[in-house]
């Protein structure tokens, strides 16, 4: 099965998400950008977090 190498969230999986963050999470991905965008489920915008994988 292939490894995903982009994941984008609609939450953010840690809230201290750095390079010296020792969570499984973090050692596997990097925090490229927030955007805000409008969804069909409500009238705010949501940010949707986009990972990608760490080299």
């Amino acid at each position: 099965m292939p490894r995903a190498r982009v994941a984008i969230l609609s939450s953010a999986v840690c809230p201290r998400h750095s390079s010296t963050c020792t969570k499984t999470f973090c050692c596997r991905w990097r925090l490229q950008t927030v955007l805000q965008c409008q969804v069909s489920w409500t009238a705010n915008l949501v940010s949707l977090y986009t990972y990608s994988e760490r080299a």
